[in-house]
């Protein structure tokens, strides 16, 4: 490998771990490339406009070790009810979903996002109470977003379980076997083959025997 890339690598590294204790620091990629400063107010900004996008908004960060804990409270004051779909923005709670996200320069980034639960305003609906809906960040009951999720999804179709969860744990995704084929199995429009409707059969026979069919002598019956 290229000693300059990987000199690369480690200074970005080191950047990142230094943008984590607040400091603003430089980073050369080239002694003729000019310096490129970055804050960590600047890394939040960017993990703002996509949690923007569900609603969220990023209020504070804590890093502490090899893993970096962001917290963002919810934006939303009205949501629809999933069962009669009638809006409400009668609050009755909410509640912090830990999901963890694809690692960013081999830390470990785990969102605490604020969910909010609504008071259903049709008095007819079997549904007293509902959250919002953040499917567009992560699915039901998950602890991954899913970015996170679909990259095991595809080290998973490209590798299999055992395989793709060594590899996984190698990029920083912290997983095992069993959740990389719950990834598959979850994963929507998974085409199924259909059952087969004749099976051939070859080289069967009864009785096992040393000498395959194929490899008769001359003459033998």
């Amino acid at each position: 490998m290229d000693e300059k890339f990987i000199g690369e690598v480690v200074t970005i590294s080191w950047l990142f771990r230094t943008l984590c204790d607040g400091r603003v620091e430089g980073l050369i990629s080239g002694r003729s490339s000019p310096t490129l400063i970055v804050t960590m107010s600047q890394v939040l900004v960017g993990i703002d406009r996509i949690l923007a996008r569900v609603g969220k908004r990023v209020v504070s960060s804590d890093a502490r070790g090899e893993t970096i804990t962001v917290e963002a409270r919810s934006t939303v004051r009205a949501a629809h009810c999933p069962a009669c779909r009638r809006w409400s923005n009668r609050l009755h709670g909410s509640y912090v979903r830990s999901l963890e996200e694809r690692p960013m320069l081999e830390q470990r980034v785990v969102l605490a996002v604020e969910v909010r639960r609504f008071k259903c305003a049709n008095a007819g609906c079997p549904r007293r109470t509902f959250a919002e809906n953040i499917h567009a960040l992560a699915g039901r009951h998950q602890r991954r977003t899913r970015s996170q999720a679909r990259a095991l999804h595809a080290l998973g179709h490209a590798l299999g379980g055992e395989a793709a969860a060594r590899l996984a744990n190698a990029l920083g995704l912290r997983t095992n076997a069993d959740t990389v084929l719950r990834e598959l199995r979850r994963a929507p429009g998974r085409k199924r083959k259909p059952r087969p409707r004749v099976v051939g059969i070859d080289d069967w026979a009864i009785a096992r025997s040393p000498v395959r069919n194929d490899h008769r002598r001359p003459g033998a019956t």
